[in-house]
């Protein structure tokens, strides 16, 4: 997902295991994905201030795949 969109990956084991993508620009925006159990928490960043969180319920892997996309291309995009 991040080659296909031009992203940079990441992951942060030091706050419970983020997975981060974030644009190449360097704008300081970022969407971060953490596995709280039965559910994904979806942050999506401005420097170090979350500007919108959404918990989504777990799903099929395809389906998943997707919504980052999307949530990723929305905002990172811009």
């Amino acid at each position: 997902i991040a080659t296909d969109s031009d992203l940079t990956f990441t992951f942060n084991s030091r706050r419970c295991g983020e997975y981060c993508f974030e644009s190449n620009r360097k704008n300081g925006r970022m969407v971060v994905f953490g596995d709280t159990g039965a559910e994904i928490r979806v942050a999506q960043k401005i420097g170090d201030e979350e500007v919108s969180v959404e918990t989504w319920r777990k799903s099929d892997w395809p389906q998943f795949c997707w919504a980052v996309r999307g949530a990723c291309v929305h905002f990172l995009k811009v």
